[in-house]
């Protein structure tokens, strides 16, 4: 059974802090003589997103019983919203604890750090 992210949280991150990094699909051999030979390793890769969402209060109790509860402290794979296409979910999972920043009144800064997986 697949894990969506919940509805009550936001679909749309924050474009102001989003990086984007693919992993390296190809494999380089130096050889004795001549340009190093490559070649592709696998066809699809994951791709590693860092951003922030903004979140109220009633938002990050609910983001953190998922956390929780659903991905077990993060270590389960889930369907996230695609950050291009917000009608489209992609497979991903945490690489790394997320973390929360108060930046004003019922206002949470949610920085997560995930991996979008073949």
């Amino acid at each position: 059974m697949a894990i969506y992210w919940p509805e009550t949280l936001p679909k749309k991150i924050n474009t102001d802090n989003f990086t984007e990094k693919p992993q390296k699909q190809f494999i380089r051999s130096q050889m004795g003589v001549g340009p190093p030979k490559q070649r592709r390793r696998f066809s699809r890769g994951k791709v590693d997103y860092d951003f922030s969402m903004i979140m109220s209060t009633n938002q990050l109790e609910d983001f953190k019983e998922f956390w929780d509860k659903q991905l077990h402290d993060g270590s389960f794979r889930f369907q996230f919203p695609d950050p291009y296409d917000a009608g489209d979910y992609i497979s991903a999972r945490f690489r790394e604890v997320y973390e929360v920043n108060n930046v004003g009144y019922d206002a949470w800064e949610v920085t997560m750090n995930l991996e979008k997986l073949p």
